[in-house]
């Protein structure tokens, strides 16, 4: 029951994240699913996605050929399971200050707090985050490194008559 007081609807969530920049940093959870009910298997996903392939690219790279076979494994079996990570990455800092992350600014609020949500794909990946000074005089670089890993298992049981 306390729970449900945290609790945020996807609609909303997915736009504070647009609104903290963080759409322009990988792909959301949607890009994700789309690609997966397409087809590519997790290894082909978590190779594009780590090159930072963007959602355009990754429609793109289906041909014809893919999608009827998809599409004929779907038809023989129709049992099938997704399942994605993200990472928030949030912080604090002074409201005048400026912040980047991977390279990219973000937008603070006004008391001076951001968060991020981006795809967790299977990566090693190092975030850099960089905050600097109104003035230009200060700088803090943090950088969490993030080492994810998921394991696929998928058993088909005889039928017994």
């Amino acid at each position: 029951q306390g729970d449900e007081k945290w609790m945020v609807k996807d609609g909303v969530f997915e736009k504070i994240y647009e609104l903290s920049g963080g759409a322009q940093l990988g792909m959301s959870s949607a890009d994700i699913m789309q690609a997966m009910a397409r087809g590519m298997n997790p290894e082909e996903f978590s190779q594009l996605i780590t090159r930072g392939v963007s959602s355009e690219t990754l429609s793109s790279q289906f041909s014809a050929e893919k999608a009827r076979e998809v599409e004929q494994t779907k038809k023989q079996r129709k049992f099938w399971m997704v399942l994605n990570t993200e990472l928030i990455v949030y912080g604090a800092t002074e409201p005048d200050a400026s912040v980047t992350l991977m390279g990219k600014p973000v937008r603070l609020r006004p008391d001076g707090t951001f968060s991020i949500r981006m795809a967790l794909p299977d990566t090693d990946i190092d975030i850099p985050a960089v905050g600097v000074s109104a003035d230009k005089i200060d700088e803090i670089t943090i950088m969490p490194e993030v080492h994810k890993r998921t394991h696929y298992s998928k058993k088909e049981k005889e039928l017994s008559l």
